[in-house]
């Protein structure tokens, strides 16, 4: 029964360096989306004079972030790359 604990306990280091390493491999990503989010949000307000009203925000698995607003009866619709790349901002109003 020892040598099985033993033998468990042997492997847990590894297995302690695996999850240091892969959570540290999660803040990178997390970084790039804020700067995709707030270039977006950068994009919207220099079209609406500065109002980005309540923006719903998605991250796809790509890392491709999707800002999407409401400001004066317009949806606006911004994406950006993983890299912080603005890479459209579409308007759609009522009339749209």
């Amino acid at each position: 029964m020892r040598h099985n604990i033993r033998s468990a306990f042997r492997f847990a280091p590894a297995a302690l360096v695996a999850l240091i390493v892969g959570s540290a491999a999660v803040l990178p990503q997390v970084a790039l989306a804020a700067t995709a989010e707030q270039a977006c949000k950068d994009a919207i307000a220099a079209k609406t004079a500065g109002d980005i009203g309540d923006p719903v925000v998605t991250v796809g698995d790509d890392g491709v972030t999707t800002v999407q607003t409401m400001v004066s009866g317009q949806t606006i619709t911004c994406t950006a790359s993983a890299d912080g790349e603005v890479l459209s901002v579409n308007e759609l109003g009522a009339g749209n």
